[in-house]
């Protein structure tokens, strides 16, 4: 059997986390066979880029912005995933540098919108599947990394990073687990994430801030909020 020779993809979740829920950016396709149809942004890996590459490449169409943090997630290679031809896609998460920053796609999409994860469309190829394990993804890694501070504006509260935690690991969490080593009892302080600061100029832990600057150690609640993550559109 002669072995195919399949395109290269790269797609791509943007994330951001505004009044204690998680959006996606999608954008609005122009091209058959899903002409109307929202998706993830993504391109084509060309001949002359790396991933890393196309998928800056990528978020710079889709949002007419330069700067963010990406982490590769998975490769999605089913065979029937894009109508068109055979793609390998890697899927990229990305955290804008500065959350509120208004984005413009260039033609290639008809406009681009931020929608809540619960409450997104159904989205074109297998882009569904994409956003429940970039989703999934954010969730487990609130436990082990400050992956949060990516998803907060540069200056927030510990009130509204509890409330990070609290909706990707779906349940309550003992306010006193945000006890920080620059807040400490008073939930009015600021953290500032842009430059890895804080207001008070101490660098911030690189792993989710507790007392001392420790890991956090997360004290749950009784009451159970429910799954906020992944997309209920991806069950």
């Amino acid at each position: 059997m002669i072995p195919t020779k399949p395109y290269a993809a790269t797609d791509l979740g943007i994330f951001r986390f505004l009044d204690g829920k998680l959006l996606v950016y999608l954008v609005e396709l122009k091209i058959e066979p899903f002409v109307g149809r929202y998706s993830l942004p993504g391109t084509l890996v060309l001949e002359t880029e790396d991933l890393e590459a196309a998928v800056r490449r990528a978020y710079r169409e889709a949002t007419g912005r330069d700067s963010a943090y990406f982490e590769q997630v998975y490769t999605f290679s089913a065979i029937d995933r894009d109508p068109k031809r055979r793609t390998i896609s890697t899927a990229y998460m990305g955290f804008p540098v500065s959350p509120d920053e208004y984005f413009v796609p260039v033609d290639k999409y008809r406009k681009g919108d931020w929608f809540y994860v619960n409450d997104t469309p159904s989205l074109a190829y297998d882009h569904n599947e994409i956003l429940k394990v970039c989703t999934n993804r954010i969730a487990a890694k609130l436990n082990y990394t400050n992956i949060a501070l990516l998803l907060l504006p540069s200056e927030f509260t510990m009130a509204e990073l509890q409330r990070v935690y609290e909706q990707g690991l779906g349940e309550r969490l003992e306010t006193r687990s945000f006890s920080g080593p620059v807040a400490e009892d008073d939930r009015s302080h600021w953290w500032r994430a842009r430059g890895r600061q804080c207001l008070s100029g101490s660098p911030l832990p690189r792993r989710a801030p507790g007392p001392a600057g420790n890991p956090l150690h997360l004290k749950r609640r009784s009451t159970h909020t429910g799954t906020m993550l992944p997309a209920t559109s991806c069950a």
